[in-house]
C-alpha cells in the first residue's frame, strides 16, 4: 500500500473538508473518480499506475502495472486493460551492466539487455481468457539522475530495441542470438546518428 502523509497541511485541510479521518489515501479515491469523470467527458480514458487499484478502480480505466505483475493480473481479472511496466524488466533508469563503478549514476537496480529481451508481457499466472486485456508494455526512464541527452541515450539504447522486439515479434519467433545480430545493424545506425548507445556488445 502507498503511504500518503496525513501530516501535510494540505492533506489535513482536505481531510477536514471532506469530514473523514485517517490516511490521506481516502483522498486518492474520490480524486481518481473525479478525474475519471472529467477525462471521460472529454472522450478520453483514464490510465493510471498500479496504485489506482487501491480502493476500487474506475470502470473502464486502464492500469500501468509497475509494481511487478500482480497489479496487472488483478486489473485484467477485473476486466480492465493493462499496460505492463514492471520495474524488474522495463525500467531503463537502472544500470545495464556490471561493474557498477563503470556505469553512469542511476537510480539503482539492474536491468540488462538480456532481461529486457527475455521479458514476456503476458503473465503466466493470467488465465488465457484474460490475455486480451494486456494491451502492451512500456519502458520507463525517469530522469532524476540523468543530466543530459547523451546520458539519456546511453540509458535508453539498446534496451529500447530489445523492448520493441518483445512487443512486435511473436514469442515463438524470438531468438536472442538473432536479435544480437540485428542489433549490430542498429549500432551502425546509432553511430551515424551520433546516438550514445551503451556499448553492451
Amino acid at each position: 500500500m502507498v503511504s500518503y502523509p496525513a501530516a501535510l497541511p494540505r492533506n489535513r485541510e482536505s481531510l477536514e473538508r471532506l469530514r473523514v479521518q485517517g490516511s490521506a489515501l481516502v483522498l486518492l479515491i474520490p480524486f481518481i473518480k473525479q478525474m475519471d469523470n472529467h477525462i471521460s467527458l472529454k472522450g478520453r480514458r483514464l490510465i493510471g499506475w498500479s496504485e489506482i487499484l487501491e480502493g476500487g478502480i474506475a470502470p473502464g480505466a486502464a492500469v500501468m502495472s509497475w509494481l511487478g505483475e500482480d497489479g496487472g493480473i488483478e486489473a485484467a481479472n477485473q476486466g480492465h486493460d493493462v499496460v505492463m511496466a514492471p520495474g524488474s524488466s522495463t525500467y531503463f533508469d537502472h544500470c545495464q551492466a556490471e561493474p557498477f563503478e563503470e556505469e553512469p549514476l542511476s537510480i539503482g537496480g539492474m536491468t540488462t539487455l538480456g532481461r529486457v529481451y527475455g521479458y514476456e508481457p503476458i503473465p503466466k499466472k493470467l488465465p488465457a481468457d484474460k490475455h486480451k486485456h494486456v494491451i502492451g508494455a512500456q519502458g520507463q526512464l525517469w530522469t532524476e539522475y540523468i543530466p543530459d541527452m547523451k546520458h539519456l541515450e546511453y540509458m535508453t539504447y539498446p534496451r529500447a530495441c530489445a523492448l520493441a522486439e518483445v512487443l512486435w515479434v511473436e514469442k515463438d519467433q524470438k531468438e536472442y542470438p538473432d536479435f544480437l545480430e540485428r542489433l549490430a545493424i542498429h549500432r551502425k545506425r546509432f553511430k551515424v546518428m551520433d546516438v550514445n548507445a551503451h556499448p553492451m556488445l
